[in-house]
């Protein structure tokens, strides 16, 4: 491999990418014991383990990587890590916990159904407490030949929010997606444009458009893990 190909460069781009965001565990840890009012060595284990957990996965990904490929796994790994630094940024300082369920219908070209999900606080920073609902609907008719033409926008309900139009932001939306292996892995390219017809006043959303890539696992793992 070529030290200026575009797969040398990425790589090197996601490894030191990696590396900073194991630096941020560390890093929080002495946000957290400021905002805690906690020593740092006290709070020194969590980051130790989020760093042992990193390196234990190192384990799965092997095997992994031996039935679906090098490049597949790595594809996979940088794309999982940047979105992963992304969403938790969309956190709410709560911990949150709730029942959810999936009600669908597979049919030879059709696939609908809704997937509720309910959320309760349990804990975390502030007096405010939450209760939230969230209900992803979803609706794809498949042509053939790995496209997939629907929806899949998600309805949030804030049963806490003001009662004057601030509780609901319904979306209605247009997906496209395609189907494509990337080595021996089938990955699910998709976009969808989605509008807000009903939003809360002041800060909801009216429109977004939004990028996914979902790889296709048909078993997680064959065989032993440790050998075979």
């Amino acid at each position: 491999m070529k030290l200026s190909s575009p797969t040398s460069l990425l790589l090197n781009l996601g490894h030191a990418m990696d590396h900073w965001v194991l630096a941020i565990f560390l890093y929080t840890v002495s946000v957290i014991a400021g905002v805690w009012g906690a020593d740092w060595k006290e709070l020194t284990p969590y980051a130790f383990g989020a760093s042992f957990m990193f390196g234990a996965g190192s384990i799965v990904s092997g095997k992994l990587g031996d039935q679906w490929g090098r490049r597949a796994m790595m594809v996979l790994f940088f794309a999982g890590m940047g979105v992963s630094s992304l969403v938790i940024a969309l956190c709410q300082n709560k911990w949150q916990i709730g029942p959810g369920g999936v009600f669908g219908y597979l049919g030879g070209k059709w696939l609908a159904g809704v997937f509720p999900q309910q959320w309760f606080s349990v804990g975390g920073p502030g007096p405010q407490t939450t209760s939230q609902m969230n209900v992803q609907y979803f609706f794809v008719y498949l042509p053939g030949h790995g496209w997939g033409i629907g929806t899949s926008p998600n309805m949030l309900v804030n049963w806490y929010a003001n009662k004057n139009g601030n509780m609901v932001t319904f979306p209605v939306g247009l997906q496209i997606s395609k189907v494509i292996k990337v080595g021996p892995l089938p990955v699910k390219f998709a976009v969808q444009g989605q509008y807000m017809p009903v939003h809360p006043d002041v800060f909801g959303q009216k429109w977004n458009l939004q990028f996914a890539m979902t790889p296709v696992i048909p078993k997680l793992i064959k065989g032993n893990l440790f050998g075979d």
